[in-house]
């Protein structure tokens, strides 16, 4: 496998440790990651003059990798529908941030699937000392949770992303190894032996931290999504037998989960909203049901859709909040990303979007059984 350049290798390392430091600044009704969006660019044109030198590479990856034949489908489509877009000038933005993460985040890793070995522990490290400024940012507010969205701001400025990434940061740090070279330490190399010794040290203490902040985030998704996981390494390593009880068990479990979701979605404000977005996102795919209202623009649009009888006192009832859009969490995410794609690019889209999620999870899966 090719090596890959060394610029482009300390400039994944920088772009991974940066990410979760960077703050959303805004430039009028623009809005910019510094520093990390301003790295996702310059990755960006490094990597078309390296394929653009190379153009035979980029082709044999493409024909090799069926993640990226998807997802490259995905944004023909989401191509397609911002051409009939109900504003042009959102979903262009939408698409071009989105290309552009595309490019560099899955075309680049996939060239060099050592880069994310590489990268991903500086990640990590920063992501723990996020989790330490959480907590604490939290503790000052003695852990209530209606503070808990606040609490990893301004960094992430949605509790439900931070969470996210807890959870998937959570699970891979047990996996992966701090960097793909480092070697068995031995007494002629004090440097990996060092390395080794301070990722041993740190890897028990950074699980705890992200473990905490998950605890802390009081994100019901990310809870779910984690037990899904232990659920799912559990059945893994059961026999036959225990597997179908396992399955059974958990048949029942959802059974007498949804006998009790009614009644605490009918006394809860923040799920009575999600119903009232999923219920627009419905209706706007009714009108437009092939292309969508185009990418970017559900927070919008979503709004003319709503009906006085469901939403909630925390609805949104205007796009612009003193000339500006509501602040991340207010503003009108669909909270749900299936739902947001339905809506912003119709049938077609959750469908690629659908079958994208497909081949990543038996991809995964199918690595695991290796």
């Amino acid at each position: 496998m090719e090596t890959p350049p060394k610029w482009l290798v300390y400039g994944y390392m920088a772009l991974f440790a940066w990410m979760p430091w960077s703050l959303d600044v805004g430039f009028g009704t623009w809005r910019l990651g510094l520093p990390s969006q301003p790295i996702i660019a310059l990755l960006g044109l490094g990597l078309v003059w390296h394929f653009g030198r190379h153009p035979m590479r980029i082709q044999t990856l493409f024909l090799k990798n069926s993640f990226l034949q998807i997802s490259l489908l995905y944004l023909l489509w989401m191509l397609v529908s911002v051409c009939f877009s109900s504003d042009l000038i959102v979903s262009w933005k939408y698409w071009v941030v989105a290309a552009g993460h595309w490019w560099v985040f899955a075309v680049g890793v996939s060239a060099w699937p050592g880069l994310w070995k590489r990268a991903f522990p500086w990640f990590v490290f920063s992501m723990a000392g996020v989790a330490v400024y959480t907590i604490a940012h939290h503790a000052l507010y003695h852990f209530r949770a209606d503070q808990a969205q606040l609490s990893p701001v301004p960094f992430f400025n949605d509790h439900t992303i931070w969470a996210a990434t807890v959870v998937m940061v959570l699970f891979l740090i047990q996996t992966l190894p701090p960097f793909p070279d480092w070697k068995e330490p031995t007494s002629q190399q004090p440097i990996s032996v060092f390395a080794h010794k301070a990722f041993q040290f740190f890897k028990p203490l950074g699980s705890a931290l992200l473990f905490l902040a998950l605890l802390v985030s009081t994100c019901r998704a990310a809870w779910v999504s984690a037990l899904a996981v232990c659920g799912v390494w559990l059945f893994k390593s059961m026999g036959v037998k225990a597997r179908w009880l396992m399955l059974f068990a958990g048949l029942m479990i959802c059974f007498w989960g949804v006998s009790k979701v009614g009644r605490y979605v009918s006394q809860d404000v923040s799920s009575m909203e999600r119903v009232n977005r999923w219920s627009c996102a419905f209706r706007m795919v009714k009108e437009r049901p092939v292309l969508g209202f185009g990418p970017g623009t559900f927070q919008f649009q979503y709004l003319d859709f709503q009906r006085t009888e469901e939403m909630t006192r925390i609805s949104v009832r205007e796009a612009f909040d003193h000339g500006m859009p509501h602040p991340i969490g207010r503003g009108g995410g669909a909270h749900s990303e299936y739902w947001k794609a339905l809506a912003e690019t119709g049938w077609p889209g959750l469908l690629l979007l659908l079958v994208l999620l497909g081949v990543v999870f038996w991809k995964g899966y199918a690595d695991t059984l290796k």
